[in-house]
């Protein structure tokens, strides 16, 4: 078949398959059916939900890398529902193929790396390796184990999100199962078929970095994998739980959900080892707060200190903004709310007379209306330590930090001491981001440094 016959071919293909979007579409509620997937465009990771006993999809249960639509064919942002339209191979537009396509909108879906025929012997390497960014033509590109696992669990009418963020989600941003591929390399190393050489050497070992592990409920921690012989083909790990309700995993990834004990094993092949987690406490009584989230702890210290109080019906809204006002009554309850005389009749009255008379202001412009930024909320920690007398040095230098050059002169002492004192830390692309306004995350976690330093 010459290759306009076969684009011509795909074109009616992906026709028929709109429509079939109309019949998935209608297909019966979500809430009948056991899994959600959520797609993080930003991030390009797919993280699959369950239900929790409630019958809403709040139980992580699986992340998967992936790669979304490059520039002028973006993934589009909504939401969407799994059609009934799948197939083993599929031809794609540009003539190349993929495994275990499942068609969630449209000519959009999720399915493996390409293929340059349908045989799984001939995957484009480096398509593989580009895996974790932008790369497809729209749809969402998968690792072949994972594109199945959704070909075979992902019934029509299961619900699929695609958005942004700049979290990945619960469960992180899994790596690829071999970071690099070699060029001449044509099978994905996830391919379950027996004949795939990546499995040719069996593991026979595993190692884990820890035998015991001892968690607060919402806490997370890292179990590390060792498999043996080196040698061995793909080192694809697989978790499990014996109680998930007491604690989960993923990737080696442990979070604390519940008191109690439960087994963690890692499984390759016909190699396993465990580890067993102790589990104390109880999770925070608020719905927006992610077990094993990085602010967890954070959190949790920052409403038994009460310096975060719920925001109403029964949640924490980490990622909210902390306005001007809250920054000021923060700083207030930390120096014990000794007396100030107010000008204005407004709950953070006394927090603003004391501040301004103190001059933690000097140099800033309080809004009441407006959040406050990083460098702001440092700038008012460092003074207020200083108001302290506590014996203050600054030594250390912003030059490890790629945008150090957008801290404000104000700010620039008191970015140096915070980095110094380890309560200023940058992102993973090495950004202070000193401009942006502060999360009620982000300030748990200043003042819990700044406390405990």
């Amino acid at each position: 078949m010459k290759r306009w016959q076969s684009a011509l071919a795909a074109l009616l293909t992906m026709v028929m398959m709109c429509g079939a979007l109309m019949v998935g579409a209608s297909a019966a509620g979500t809430n009948s059916l056991p899994y959600e997937i959520k797609v993080n465009r930003k991030m390009n990771t797919v993280t699959v939900y369950t239900q929790d006993e409630a019958g809403n999809y709040t139980v992580p249960y699986k992340a998967m890398i992936c790669s979304t639509g490059r520039l002028g064919h973006a993934t589009p942002l909504g939401s969407y529902s799994v059609t009934s339209v799948k197939k083993e191979w599929c031809l794609m537009f540009d003539g190349t193929y993929g495994q275990y396509s499942t068609q969630f909108f449209g000519n959009y879906l999720f399915h493996s790396i390409c293929y340059t025929a349908p045989d799984p012997a001939t995957m484009l390497a480096q398509e593989y390796n580009m895996l974790g960014g932008v790369a497809s033509l729209g749809c969402v590109r998968l690792q072949t184990a994972d594109a199945k696992w959704i070909y075979d669990n992902c019934a029509p009418g299961t619900r699929v999100t695609i958005y942004d963020s700049d979290d990945p989600g619960p469960l992180g941003k899994p790596e690829r199962a071999v970071d690099v591929v070699p060029a001449d390399c044509g099978w994905d190393p996830t391919d379950p078929r027996a004949e795939n050489p990546w499995t040719q050497i069996p593991v026979e070992e595993i190692q884990l970095s820890q035998e015991e592990l001892e968690l607060q409920a919402g806490d997370a921690a890292a179990l590390e994998a060792v498999c043996l012989p080196e040698d061995a083909g793909v080192k694809s790990v697989t978790w499990e739980s014996s109680v998930p309700e007491v604690a989960s995993v993923y990737g080696g990834r442990v979070v604390g959900l519940g008191e109690g004990t439960a087994v963690i094993t890692a499984k390759c092949g016909k190699a396993a080892s465990s580890c067993t987690v102790t589990v104390t406490g109880e999770l925070l009584p608020f719905s927006d707060l992610a077990a094993g989230a990085w602010y967890y702890d954070d959190m949790r210290f920052a409403t038994a200190k009460e310096i975060l109080n719920g925001t109403g019906d029964g949640k924490m809204e980490p990622n909210g903004l902390v306005s001007w006002p809250a920054a000021l009554q923060i700083i207030y309850n930390l120096a014990g709310r000794p007396k100030a005389e107010s000008k204005i009749p407004n709950w953070y009255g006394e927090a603003l007379a004391w501040s301004e008379d103190n001059g933690l202001l000097d140099g800033l412009t309080f809004d009441a209306e407006k959040p406050i930024g990083r460098a702001e909320m440092v700038t008012l920690l460092y003074r207020f330590a200083q108001k302290k007398n506590q014996r203050l040095t600054v030594e250390a230098s912003l030059d490890d930090f790629v945008d150090a050059d957008a801290v404000p002169a104000y700010a620039q002492e008191a970015a140096r001491w915070a980095v110094e004192q380890g309560i200023l830390k940058g992102d993973d692309s090495q950004r202070l981001n000193p401009e942006s306004p502060l999360t009620r995350a982000q300030i748990a976690a200043l003042l819990r440094r700044y406390i405990e330093k």
